[in-house]
């Protein structure tokens, strides 16, 4: 059913350097229409092999790279979409959204602009700093507790997840 939340995305990227067709579409036929942008656009990245499925950051079964994501940021970091910068579509560090409170150093306060994700027992940060124009992807894995997770519900799993709380802090 069409109605049920996340079915649909309201903004669709169809090239050029704007959003455009602002209506809404299934999500089968968003995922395809960003496959054949990524294919169009970053053919040498081999974006549009992933399997896109309808999720907003990481996913089980995206499997990318951290350096595939890397070389995305940094192919796009100052290409224009909607008026601004893709860069500037990322927190700066120190000011906003999870790196507001972060980076406060004299040496990293609003010098980089990055975004953050996690799964149980992953955690991730991919950015572009300003001085040097490069851009960074860093993934911390447990792959062995992660596949644990992979299943059936049970009591280890519940656990597992509740310990994964405590290995984010760390990491």
């Amino acid at each position: 059913d069409g109605r049920r939340r996340g079915a649909h995305r309201k903004q669709l990227w169809r090239g050029g350097d704007d959003f455009v067709h602002r209506q809404r579409y299934p999500i089968k036929q968003a995922a395809s229409a960003l496959r054949e942008f990524y294919k169009k656009n970053f053919n040498e990245l081999n974006i549009h092999k992933l399997n896109f499925s309808n999720n907003s950051g990481l996913d089980l079964d995206l499997r990318v790279k951290p350096q595939i994501l890397a070389s995305f940021l940094q192919a796009t970091a100052y290409k224009k979409f909607n008026q601004r910068y893709f860069v500037t579509l990322l927190s700066l560090a120190g000011n906003a959204g999870f790196l507001a409170k972060k980076f406060l150093h004299e040496e990293t306060h609003l010098k980089f602009y990055a975004k953050t994700g996690s799964l149980d027992y992953v955690n991730g940060i991919c950015g572009h700093v300003l001085k040097s124009q490069k851009s960074f992807c860093l993934f911390i894995n447990n792959f062995k507790l992660r596949s644990e997770l992979e299943g059936k519900n049970s009591k280890r799993k519940d656990q597992l997840r509740q310990t994964a709380k405590l290995w984010k802090k760390k990491n």
